[in-house]
């Protein structure tokens, strides 16, 4: 009877019994939040153009000679122009991919703004600046995020190249899943023409 009272007087004491939270549901397969998606992002920059002639045969730039990227790349055309007669058109492009997978760049459309019109140009022969060899060599247009690439083109010839004055490049990559992913349209607003070269 003893034991009984003092149950009795337990379940009696007053207090309110403490509340048991409900269980947390977690979705099935995941154990948190599933991170942030970022999509691709994909930049063609203008890096120098020329627009003079369309060099036949395509791509007649001598094999193997060194093209430094940027400020050599004036003598460089006049060295190749006294090594084929003829001065290619071409444009210069850097690129840079974000993203989680690679992909394969095209371009979409090169114009050039001739006098009072826009012309369409033709790109072919893509080549890539190799830092190890000091040349452009060829290149199958593939873009790997986080790697920058500078490449070139060379160009199909305007009616009047030295009219002239303005390039913009439309630019794109496939990814491997197949998402198109387009860079901001690329411009040039002055090209600038050298002085004719003296033979």
């Amino acid at each position: 009877m003893v034991v009984a009272a003092g149950v009795a007087a337990c379940g009696n004491s007053g207090s309110p019994a403490p509340k048991t939270p409900p269980p947390k549901v977690v979705a099935s397969g995941s154990g948190s939040a599933a991170p942030a998606v970022v999509a691709p992002t994909f930049t063609a920059t203008v890096l120098s153009a020329t627009i003079e002639s369309d060099c036949a045969p395509a791509g007649a730039d001598p094999a193997g000679k060194a093209s430094p990227p940027l400020k050599a790349e004036a003598s460089k055309r006049k060295a190749d122009a006294a090594w084929v007669g003829c001065i290619q058109s071409e444009v210069v492009l850097g690129l840079a991919l974000d993203g989680p997978q690679a992909g394969a760049v095209r371009l979409a459309a090169v114009e050039v703004t001739s006098g009072s019109s826009t012309v369409t140009l033709t790109p072919r022969a893509p080549t890539r600046w190799d830092p190890a060899t000091a040349t452009y060599v060829p290149w199958d247009g593939t873009v790997t995020p986080g790697v920058p690439l500078q490449v070139r083109y060379a160009l199909s010839a305007p009616p009047d190249p030295h009219a002239s004055s303005a390039l913009s490049v439309a630019a794109e990559v496939v990814l491997l899943d197949g998402t198109v992913v387009t860079s901001p349209v690329a411009r040039l607003d002055a090209i600038v023409r050298e002085a004719p070269v003296k033979t």
